[in-house]
């Protein structure tokens, strides 16, 4: 049985190393972000100034969450999830970079297999069809999506406060989540991000909450213009007076629920990493 998951390994290694020749010429971005955070937006600030994130069949479709679309594939994400259950793990955000995430049991290292090469075969699609593409990822799916994605990449990080997060989890899934499970959720989540940040060269962190100001934006815009060679004007076009602000309803929720000490600190680290 050794010999034989030895011998899937070197093919796997095999495809790897082909799919990283495929990608060479090509610029590669990835959104990282938590639920309910803007990761739709910059994906689409990036998708108007010539982003391909995959055909309209291939992503997730609009709806009154997004209206603009959540450019986020279909494939790929049910992909990451079956990477998930096969070590053991669930998709309820608990999780941070201590754990590990080998496949339990011979049945799963089998299957896992299969998974990581249909995750190269997406992003292959992908990244063929246009010389400019990205994917949209929640920082828990970046630890094994990430070793598959083109070694140069700009990777643009999106965090929204947790009482503005907590406020549009209510309004997306009325009575699913409590309070305290979206903070909780929100601190784990980040506490990968800035893990997953550190280990980037190309990579800019951006505050929701700073796209909305007029200002603020403008320096966002123009520094991810520089970083990644796309077009200010086009990044900026998808800005109106439409966007999902929750300020009145989170503020009163900061008055009546005080944040853990713990994501307190993840929050500070991520307003000093930020541009």
């Amino acid at each position: 049985m050794k010999r034989m998951f030895r011998f899937l390994y070197r093919i796997i290694g095999k495809i790897e190393k082909n799919s990283q020749k495929a990608f060479e010429g090509k610029k590669a971005f990835v959104v990282i972000g938590f639920q309910r955070s803007g990761t739709s937006m910059v994906c689409d600030m990036l998708n108007r100034a010539g982003v391909y994130f995959g055909d309209s069949k291939e992503l997730m479709a609009p709806d009154s969450r997004n209206p603009n679309g959540f450019f986020e594939h279909k494939r790929l994400f049910k992909l990451c999830r079956k990477f998930l259950k096969e070590s053991g793990k669930t998709m309820d955000y608990n999780f941070n970079f201590g754990k590990q995430l080998k496949a339990e049991g011979y049945a799963n290292r089998f299957s896992r297999f299969f998974t990581r090469i249909s995750i190269m075969n997406i992003l292959s699609a992908v990244s063929s069809k246009k010389e400019v593409f990205g994917i949209k990822s929640f920082p828990i799916f970046w630890y094994f999506v990430k070793p598959y994605f083109p070694k140069e990449r700009t990777v643009i990080a999106v965090f929204r406060n947790p009482f503005s997060v907590a406020t549009s989890f209510e309004t997306a899934w009325p009575g699913r989540f409590n309070v305290s499970q979206v903070i909780h959720f929100w601190t784990t989540a980040h506490k990968d991000m800035i893990f997953h940040l550190s280990a980037e060269k190309n990579f800019v962190l951006i505050s929701y909450e700073d796209l909305l100001d007029i200002e603020k934006r403008k320096n966002i815009v123009q520094k991810i213009s520089e970083i990644s060679g796309l077009d200010s004007s086009k990044l900026e076009s998808v800005f109106d007076d439409k966007l999902n602000r929750s300020g009145g309803r989170a503020s009163r929720l900061k008055e009546t629920y005080p944040l853990p000490e713990e994501t307190e600190k993840v929050l500070a680290s991520l307003e000093k990493m930020k541009i």
